[in-house]
């Protein structure tokens, strides 16, 4: 395996916010705190609130408590509120755990994996983007029913059944290019919506129809396609920096009925979700 240096661990962080949490972004890096004392991450998150960060190879010990305490004094005395300070590292022990907490610091496992895989960018589990498009395609459960009963206009019914079988039809042949893809379908009379998921080969159909697309607002937060996609994704503990949504909407209206998004998950996660996840 690789040997990574702390300085190989802190660039990888620093440049994918997301290892350590979705919605930060990197605000100052090797920031000296004093005339001999620099501290090595400082980032913001979607609350424009400062998080200092302390990256270690190995396991963390106990004098890095006191070290990264001492960093956050002395940004404190220059007038920067510190919101939250954390210690990355490739493990703690149970003590050091305890000690943290009574500490408010907070401490976050290091993926070596991972970080290599970034460094390599070769992985597709992390990159989430195929080298080689997945032919091959299991159904873990039945397409969800169309809601005809939804449909104000019974003339329009055939027109619609016909749709979502062009949609079932383009979701079955289509290669799969990303290790997570969104199928989302329009039901455009009542704008309501179904929604499926490709994962790695498996394919998921979410039962219910949901009431709007993005999850962003208090009101659709529990009825939107996103995040429920967004929910399988984490429940599947997914690491993949980027995914692709494709949308059908039916419509003489609309010039182009199929619609192709890709997004990474830091970018989908602030247009779709609109929370620190």
């Amino acid at each position: 395996m690789q040997k990574l240096t702390e300085k190989d661990i802190q660039k990888v962080i620093e440049a994918n916010p997301y290892l350590l949490q979705v919605g930060w972004k990197l605000h100052l890096s090797e920031y000296w705190v004093a005339d001999t004392l620099r501290c090595d991450s400082i980032f913001i998150d979607e609350n424009e609130q400062i998080i200092l960060v302390e990256i270690k190879r190995n396991f963390a010990q106990f004098e890095d408590i006191s070290q990264v305490l001492r960093y956050f004094g002395y940004l404190h005395a220059q007038g920067i509120q510190i919101h939250k300070v954390c210690l990355v590292a490739r493990g703690f022990t149970a003590e050091l755990i305890h000690s943290l907490k009574y500490s408010n610091i907070t401490p976050i496992h290091a993926n070596e994996q991972n970080i290599i895989n970034i460094i390599k960018g070769s992985d597709e589990s992390i990159t989430g983007v195929y080298l080689s498009p997945k032919i091959e395609l299991t159904h873990s459960n039945k397409f969800p029913h169309l809601p005809i009963h939804m449909v104000p206009d019974n003339t329009q019914i055939q027109q619609i059944k016909q749709a979502y079988q062009r949609y079932q039809d383009k979701f079955n042949n289509t290669a799969q290019t990303h290790l997570y893809e969104i199928w989302e379908f329009t039901l455009v009379p009542t704008e309501s919506y179904l929604v499926s998921v490709k994962h790695n080969g498996q394919a998921y159909h979410f039962q219910k129809t949901y009431s709007a697309m993005s999850g962003k607002s208090k009101a659709s937060r529990n009825n939107s396609t996103r995040m429920a996609a967004w929910e399988y994704y984490k429940k599947n503990d997914l690491e993949c920096m980027n995914l692709v949504i494709h949308t059908f909407r039916p419509s003489k209206e609309y010039s182009q009925q199929w619609a192709t998004d890709k997004h990474t998950i830091e970018s989908y996660v602030k247009e779709f979700i609109g929370e620190n996840q």
